[in-house]
């Protein structure tokens, strides 16, 4: 189920993306764990780790680095950032840590999909 969810992601934004490798995939009865390297047409690469629990997602991170592999954002919801007011969801940037309203593959694909393309 998890699975299948992904790759329905990936087919709502195929317009962005070039391709998708996994790198691992899980999945039980109760337990999920999946990470992806997606390669996106403007040649950066978004990171994805997801685990989920139950079917619900519980710990994710998606890295996204341009083509010269520096950082441009990173989400992730581990708890080591108490001090930002969406905690634990936070945004890592090149120079600071900010407020994340993405929690999801599906809104941090959003968010890639409606920057200006530079």
């Amino acid at each position: 189920m998890v699975l299948d969810n992904f790759r329905n992601i990936i087919s709502v934004y195929s317009s962005i993306i070039a391709d998708t490798e996994f790198t691992e995939y899980t999945e039980t009865k109760t337990l999920a764990k999946l990470k992806s390297k997606i390669r996106l047409y403007d040649g950066s690469i978004l990171y994805v780790r997801e685990i989920y629990i139950n079917q619900q997602l519980i710990d994710y991170s998606y890295y996204w680095f341009n083509i010269d592999e520096k950082l441009k954002i990173g989400w992730d919801n581990a708890p080591h950032h108490p001090e930002i007011y969406t905690f634990p969801h936070h945004k890592h940037f090149s120079d600071h840590i900010g407020e994340s309203s993405e929690k999801s593959l599906i809104e941090v694909l959003k968010y890639i999909y409606e920057q200006p393309i530079v």
